[in-house]
């Protein structure tokens, strides 16, 4: 249960009298609090008071303090916000910290947008099948004037043209309906009778979504959490992440342990705050293994040895107009080649994309304002026409990319408490599934922090202790 930032201050953490560091010394000088700016200057009472004032006017209304702090203002934070003030209802206090909220650079608003319940793990599966009733009843949840995700009901469409592929789809399918989801198996002449426009001489079997899956305009769900989160008082600071102030707490005559709830926020115009919190949910995307660095995860000893293994991936997406592809019943169609292509709209234009083989997905590449348009016509390109022939007269229209919160330890997200700082979660490392299991992330997070364990969902496997143990938990659809 989240215990008050006040009484959170008085307790034995800020009470040892230990010294505080910061996380990354070298390159971030220690910041003192506002009142000891103001304390420390050798000035008149006057030039005083108008530092103050200085100080003040640079932080606006921006609060020092706070019971949950998210850092991370996405569709997953927005979405781990939302859950808890609906909770609560009022009381608690809620700063939800985003560097960027024009999302201009957001994984969210750069996605394909899709949605599927074709996971082989059942914690997956379920997430996605609460992601599909949060966006049926969407104006339930969000209220009237939510903005229109505009939902396309299209199923995706799984090819597997090995044994071994078509085998473990097999498996797939068994725990798929064990959850409850709608999937249908198609066999070769199933599929030529329903999908002619497909070429399936090398396919053994396929997998099709009957229902609840599709894609969504993502920036609409994105704006539809914020602007709910905003009407119920939730504050969203443009800021970044710098550091944490830290205190030693002694556990026994040669034993201490590193504690904090302090942020150290950089504002736009420079300004460094301090900012108190009780709990605090690390969900920055790609950037939350940089997030965890500053925490000392991966520069420590024993348990703080071992990084947030999370990092930025890019990935294109590109749009083609077809003229002479079908456009009812295109499904979003997965290759065994591992590339995609669903429809956007019915006008005969289509997106699609393909994740780099792993030899070549080294991370280094992550500029997001270009896109290698050679990787669409050498390799997406080829693919697409061997398995729809009406893909073979196309013309790209145009392209962009964006990153992946890519998890390089199992491709799977990390869900839960940190296992060192007992008031620091982490719900990050999606690889790409986020914005689909947002919904059920969040409530998961909220109910993890507020209620003391999960309620609906169980994701104890998805907690960080499986990377303490070196114990991969691996989905085996990842797209």
């Amino acid at each position: 249960m989240i215990a008050s930032v006040r009484a959170f201050r008085r307790g034995p953490l800020l009470g040892l009298g230990g010294k505080r560091t910061l996380a990354n010394d070298r390159k971030i000088p220690k910041v003192p609090r506002y009142a000891d700016q103001v304390k420390s200057l050798k000035c008149s009472d006057y030039e005083s008071l108008k530092v103050a004032s200085e100080v003040r006017k640079a932080r606006g209304d921006i609060p020092l303090e706070t019971d949950v702090l998210i850092i991370g203002g996405g569709v997953i934070g927005s979405s781990i916000a939302y859950w808890m003030m609906k909770l609560v209802e009022k009381g608690l206090n809620i700063v939800i910290l985003e560097k960027d909220p024009t999302y201009h650079r957001c994984a969210t608003t750069r996605s394909a947008g899709g949605i599927r319940q074709q996971f082989s793990l059942p914690e997956n599966i379920q997430l996605s099948m609460f992601g599909a009733q949060f966006l049926s009843d969407y104006k339930h949840y969000l209220g009237d004037d939510a903005p229109d995700i505009h939902f396309n009901p299209e199923g995706y469409m799984f090819l597997a043209n090995t044994d071994s592929g078509a085998q473990q789809m097999e498996e797939n399918f068994k725990v798929q309906k064990q959850m409850g989801a709608r999937v249908r198996l198609y066999s070769k002449e199933m599929l030529n009778q329903q999908f002619p426009f497909l070429n399936v001489e090398d396919v053994k079997l396929a997998s099709y979504g009957l229902q609840n899956e599709g894609w969504f305009d993502a920036w609409s769900l994105l704006q539809g959490l914020k602007e709910w989160n905003l009407r119920h008082q939730i504050s969203y600071v443009h800021g970044e992440l710098v550091d944490f102030r830290f205190v030693e707490e002694i556990l026994g005559e040669y034993s201490t342990r590193r504690r904090t709830n302090e942020a150290i926020i950089r504002l736009p115009n420079g300004f460094l705050l301090d900012m108190t919190f009780s709990e605090a949910v690390v969900c920055a995307g790609a950037d939350s293994g940089h997030v965890g660095r500053i925490l000392g995860c991966g520069e420590g000893e024993e348990i703080l040895s071992v990084p947030a293994p999370v990092e930025p991936r890019k990935r294109g997406v590109y749009s083609f107009h077809a003229p002479d592809a079908p456009i009812v019943g295109f499904p979003f169609l997965i290759d065994p080649s591992n590339t995609y292509v669903r429809r956007e709209g019915l006008g005969g234009h289509f997106i699609c994309g393909k994740s780099p083989n792993k030899e070549d997905d080294n991370g280094e590449d992550i500029d997001l304002e270009s896109v290698d348009e050679s990787w669409f016509y050498e390799v997406i390109w080829p693919a697409l026409a061997k398995r729809v022939p009406a893909f073979e007269n196309i013309k790209l229209k145009h392209s962009w990319c964006g990153c992946y919160d890519y998890n390089y330890f199992d491709e799977n997200a990390i869900i839960g408490k940190h296992p060192y700082f007992k008031n620091i979660s982490f719900c990050t490392g999606f690889s790409g599934h986020g914005l689909q299991m947002a919904p059920g992330a969040g409530r998961a997070v909220c109910e993890l922090i507020l209620e003391g364990g999960y309620q609906t969902i169980d994701l104890t496997r998805f907690g960080f202790e499986r990377i303490l143990m070196g114990e991969p938990l691996k989905e085996r659809h990842i797209v």
